[in-house]
């Protein structure tokens, strides 16, 4: 019974609060960590009503088992997945230097750090859904 239930309350989560966290995540989640807590608190506290835990308990295993990405992650795979397709043939990016902190968090800049942090296993597969898999 609770297999189930959990299997309904990560279903609900696909469907009514996934789209908000992945559309443009690629450019309203490049800013300061302490911006993103107004959505990483509560996407941490709906893993936590799934599983019926304590208010200090600690997410990240959770995340792991249901297979659901947290809010940075998914600026990781856009991010990632943005690179690969305009740079297929590239190995590592050029890292500008930036003086200003938007500027850094500008996806010309945040790409070359994502992409270079990406062992080369990874990147040099062909297949996307590999990719998005081992990312």
């Amino acid at each position: 019974m609770l297999i189930l239930y959990k299997y309904a309350l990560q279903t609900m989560y696909y469907t009514m609060i996934y789209p908000y966290f992945y559309y443009c995540n690629i450019v309203c989640a490049s800013t300061y960590p302490s911006r993103l807590a107004k959505i990483t608190v509560p996407q941490k506290r709906i893993i936590r009503i799934i599983f019926g835990c304590k208010y200090r308990d600690y997410t990240s295993n959770y995340f792991k088992e249901l297979h659901i990405f947290k809010f940075s992650d998914i600026n990781i795979l856009q991010t990632s997945l943005f690179t690969q397709y305009c740079t297929r043939s590239s190995d590592n990016y050029y890292l500008k230097s930036v003086n200003t902190d938007i500027k850094q968090f500008s996806i010309k800049c945040k790409s070359s750090n994502v992409w270079n942090s990406i062992p080369v296993t990874i990147w040099s597969l062909n297949n996307i859904k590999k990719f998005k898999h081992q990312i």
